[in-house]
């Protein structure tokens, strides 16, 4: 998968999300990205949100999002080396044909480059 915005799509785990909400910047991806997908699981593990909910609100608010309506059913494989957050972004990339990934964890991205 791809560093870079070429493609112009790209599928976004939590991580990278919170970080661009507690800056304030979750709209840039609009500039780089004309589709931004992000998969049920991580709108899931977003809203539970721990004791302070924190950036919900503002994700929820998102205009640049296109967040999946469907659980992700990712390969075992995925599913045995990721966590479910992870294990959703890269079997959405390949379910959509999208090169891009954007996930914070080592191991993520190491099986995402596969």
């Amino acid at each position: 998968m791809s560093h870079t915005p070429e493609a112009r799509r790209i599928v976004v785990d939590t991580g990278p999300i919170l970080a661009l909400l507690a800056c304030g910047h979750l709209e840039a991806l609009r500039l780089l990205y004309e589709d931004v997908v992000v998969p049920l699981e991580i709108r899931e593990e977003l809203a539970a949100g721990g004791r302070t909910g924190f950036g919900l609100e503002e994700f929820e608010q998102a205009h640049c999002l296109a967040c999946s309506a469907r659980a992700t059913e990712p390969t075992t494989l995925l599913s045995s080396m990721l966590d479910r957050g992870e294990a959703a972004v890269v079997q959405t990339a390949l379910d959509r044909g999208i090169e891009t990934v954007c996930i914070d964890e080592a191991a993520g991205r190491r099986v995402a480059r596969l």
